[in-house]
């Protein structure tokens, strides 16, 4: 089974190289790494550039997650696409574990595995006393913990939703689920998720941060919208 791995990345030129690290670790690595540059203004690109392994670089306009990793597959050749954020790190065994899974069985189409947290170590310990965030291994329906057979993310029907800014991979899993997508969860923890503040996995305790997102709503909207079209009540 070939595996692209591709990474979503803007402005991400502190964080990069570490990442792209943790992808060439792979005991099982992936046939080809694709970085989506969308619209950096920092050193990016030259991270990238300056990498020791061969890395493909996309360089495109500002237009978010979504768009990055449509792009990223688009331009990718695997039989499964593996995506990750440009801050955060897999785990050595993510690609051979997730690989075995979805072998054991053609009905699958996405492997879930857990992710653990980590603070970033730039930032002063003592920024994140102010911060709410699940510690410890989870099932993580995140960019780093799957692994998709090409079908589920390169067709129109199910591309990411350019629209929502974030909240696109919730709204991905709602369509596909609908779409008949069999899930299997792995018990191992496949990725380390970089905690730091102002990002949307490291929200206040209070304040305006816990308010939820206009995407978020929107998904929730169109998630009760088809369940009333689904019992044949108006929407």
């Amino acid at each position: 089974m070939k595996v692209s791995a591709i990474v979503a990345a803007w402005n991400a030129a502190d964080t990069l190289h570490e990442t792209l690290d943790s992808i060439a670790a792979q005991t099982v690595k992936p046939d080809e790494v694709i970085v989506v540059d969308d619209g950096s203004t920092d050193d990016t690109a030259k991270v990238v550039a300056e990498h020791p392994h061969k890395i493909q670089l996309i360089q495109t306009e500002n237009r978010g997650v979504p768009s990055a990793l449509n792009t990223g597959i688009a331009a990718s050749t695997g039989d499964a696409i593996a995506i990750l954020d440009a801050d955060d790190l897999w785990e050595v065994d993510k690609t051979r574990l997730q690989i075995a899974a979805l072998n054991s069985d053609p009905a699958i189409g996405v492997v879930v595995g857990h992710y653990d947290t980590f603070e970033c170590p730039s930032i002063p310990p003592e920024r994140f006393a102010t911060l709410s965030y699940v510690k410890g291994g989870r099932p993580g329906y995140l960019n780093g913990c799957l692994l998709i057979r090409r079908r589920w993310v390169a067709s129109e029907e199910f591309k990411f939703d350019e629209t929502l800014r974030n909240a696109h991979l919730v709204e991905w899993f709602r369509n596909a689920r609908v779409g008949g997508i069999v899930e299997k969860i792995i018990p191992e923890t496949v990725m380390k998720r970089r905690i730091r503040p102002g990002t949307l996995g490291a929200r206040k305790v209070s304040g305006a941060e816990d308010s939820m997102s206009p995407y978020v709503l929107e998904v929730a909207r169109r998630a009760i919208a088809q369940k009333h079209k689904k019992r044949g009540n108006p929407v």
